[in-house]
C-alpha cells in the first residue's frame, strides 16, 4: 500500500510553510519496506512547484534519507518541492538494481504531483556520490527512464554531485560493488548513454575529491558538451568529497545558490569548455616499443587536436626532457605553432617525464600523462633507474594508468605518488586497468569499447 505515513510543518523564510510527508512508501519491490520509502518535502506556492528528487551517496553500499532532511528543507524553502529517497543497498541489491529503485521513484512522483501538491511534470534528479552515479544512470538510459513511466520531456534536468560515471576501473569498491563482469561495468559506465536528446546536467565536484572523480565528472561534462547538451559546471574550493553536501542549509553551503539558478532556468546553462584551440604533447621514448606506442597515441589525439611529438632518447633523463622540452615549446612559439603544453611517456620514458622539473607557471605546462611507468623508489629500483620522482610533478596536473596485469609495484607506487600529490591539493588520478597491461591498452586507443581514449582527451582539455 502505498500512502503518507505521517507529516510535520516547518517555517521557512521567505517562502513560507513547508508540509512534510515522511516515509512514503513508493515501492513494493525491497525485503525491507523502509529502503523503498521517500520523505516529501513540499512548499505553500500558488502554482504547483516542479519536484527535485534527491538520492543519497554512501558507495553504493550505505547512508539514508533521513540524514538528508536538510537538503530536502532547503531545496523547498527555495520555492521547489524535494523528494529524499531510499533506494536498496548492496549486497541486498546490485546497483542495476538500485537503479530500477530510482526509477520506480520518479514514476511515483511523476504519477502523485496533484496528490502531494506539485506539478509531477516537472521533474528533476539530484543525487550525491554513489547517487549521482544512479542519477545519472537514470537520466540517461532511455530504457531506465521508460521504466520509471516518466516521458522524457518532464525530466527537466539532472544535478549530478561527485559521481562516478565510468566503473570500468579496477578499484577495491568498484570491484566488490560491480564484480568483474567488464560488460557488465561498461553497462554501468552511465557516461556512454548520453545522447543529444538527454536533459540539460549540472556536474560538480570538490576541489579535494576522492582520486579519480574530478576526471570524471570532467570525462561526462565533456561528453554532454560535445553531444550539444547544457551543461554547468562548478568546482567547489576548499571542500572536500563529503563535507560539502552536509553543509546545505548553513553558513557554508556553496552549493544551494548555484543549484538553484539551475533548477530555475537549465537550459541556459553554460556550453563552454576549458580551453579553446590546438596544442602539442611531447611523448619520450626509450626505445622502438615506447616509441611506437607514442606514435598509436598520436594517430588518436591528431584529429582531436593535439600534435604528438615523439622524440627518443637512448637513456632518458629529467634533465634531458626538461631542456628537450624547453627548446621545442621555443621553436614552436617562434614558427607560430600550437604551443607546446603536455609531457607523457610509457616506461622509461613516462619515468623521465615523470621525474622532469618543467612547471606550469615557467614553462607553460598543464599536465603529464604515463602509462605503464615506475613513480616511485621501489618500481624506480626494480626498473634499475637512477632517476627521482620530481618534486615538481605536482605543477601540472598527473594522469597516470597501469593494468592488473602489469607489476603491480607500479601501480602501488603510482597511487602513492597520486594520494602525495592530493594531499597537497594537487590534480593527480591513478587508473587501474582491468585484464590488460598499460601497453596493451595504449595498443588498442582506437578500438570502439576503448576506456583510456575518452580519458586521456578529457585530460588534455579536447572532446
Amino acid at each position: 500500500m502505498i500512502s503518507a505515513l505521517g507529516f510535520a510543518v516547518l517555517s521557512l523564510a521567505p517562502q513560507g510553510e513547508v508540509t512534510v510527508h515522511g516515509d512514503v512508501q513508493y515501492s513494493e519491490t525491497a525485503k525491507h519496506a523502509r529502503r523503498n520509502r521517500l520523505d516529501l518535502f513540499v512548499p505553500d506556492s500558488d502554482t504547483p512547484p516542479p519536484m527535485v528528487m534527491f538520492v543519497h551517496g554512501g558507495s553504493w553500499t550505505g547512508g539514508s534519507k533521513d540524514h538528508f532532511d536538510a537538503i530536502g528543507e532547503t531545496i523547498a524553502a527555495e520555492g521547489f518541492a524535494c523528494a529524499t529517497i531510499n533506494p536498496r543497498l548492496f549486497p541486498f541489491a546490485k546497483p542495476a538494481e538500485m537503479v530500477v529503485d530510482c526509477a520506480n521513484a520518479l514514476g511515483f512522483l511523476h504519477r502523485h504531483g496533484a496528490d502531494y501538491g506539485y506539478d509531477g511534470d516537472q521533474l528533476f534528479v539530484m543525487g550525491h556520490s554513489s547517487g549521482a552515479h544512479l542519477c545519472s544512470w537514470l537520466a540517461y538510459d532511455d530504457d531506465k527512464l521508460a521504466l520509471a513511466g516518466v516521458p522524457k520531456r518532464a525530466l527537466r534536468g539532472a544535478v549530478l554531485l561527485s559521481g562516478v560515471y565510468d566503473v570500468r576501473a579496477r578499484h577495491f569498491l568498484l570491484d566488490g560493488v560491480f564484480g568483474d563482469d567488464g560488460a557488465a561495468r561498461r553497462r554501468a559506465s552511465t557516461w556512454l548513454y548520453v545522447d543529444p536528446t538527454d536533459c540539460p546536467t549540472y556536474v560538480s565536484w570538490a576541489q579535494r575529491e576522492l582520486p579519480g572523480l574530478p576526471l570524471c565528472g570532467e570525462l561526462l561534462r565533456d561528453r554532454l558538451l560535445s553531444s550539444g547538451i547544457p551543461v554547468e559546471w562548478e568546482v567547489y574550493r576548499d571542500r572536500s568529497h563529503a563535507n560539502y553536501i552536509f553543509q546545505f542549509g548553513t553558513r557554508r553551503d556553496v552549493v544551494t545558490r548555484s543549484v538553484v539558478r539551475f533548477l530555475r532556468d537549465p537550459k541556459a546553462a553554460k556550453r563552454v569548455g576549458r580551453r579553446s584551440g590546438p596544442c602539442a604533447m611531447l611523448w619520450m621514448a626509450a626505445d622502438d616499443r615506447e616509441r611506437r606506442l607514442g606514435e598509436a597515441v598520436a594517430r588518436v589525439c591528431g584529429p582531436a587536436g593535439v600534435d604528438v611529438i615523439v622524440q627518443m632518447a637512448a637513456s632518458p633523463d629529467a634533465a634531458g626532457v626538461t631542456d628537450f622540452y624547453r627548446a621545442l615549446r621555443r621553436d614552436r612559439a617562434g614558427a607560430g605553432r600550437s604551443p607546446l603544453c603536455f609531457v607523457a611517456g610509457y616506461g622509461i620514458g613516462g619515468a623521465a617525464v615523470a621525474s622532469c622539473s618543467l612547471t606550469g607557471a615557467a614553462d607553460g605546462l598543464l599536465g603529464r600523462f604515463v602509462a605503464g611507468s615506475p613513480l616511485g623508489r621501489r618500481s624506480l629500483q626494480a626498473a634499475r633507474l637512477t632517476l627521482e620522482p620530481s618534486q615538481a610533478i605536482g605543477a601540472a596536473s598527473l594522469l597516470s594508468i597501469c593494468g592488473d596485469e602489469d607489476d603491480a609495484q607500479i601501480y602501488d607506487d603510482a597511487r602513492a605518488c597520486v594520494d602525495r600529490l592530493r594531499r597537497k591539493g594537487k590534480a593527480a588520478s591513478a587508473y587501474l586497468l582491468m585484464g590488460t597491461t598499460a601497453e596493451a591498452a595504449l595498443q588498442r586507443l582506437d578500438a570502439e569499447e576503448d576506456f583510456i581514449r575518452p580519458m586521456l582527451l578529457t585530460f588534455l582539455g579536447v572532446f
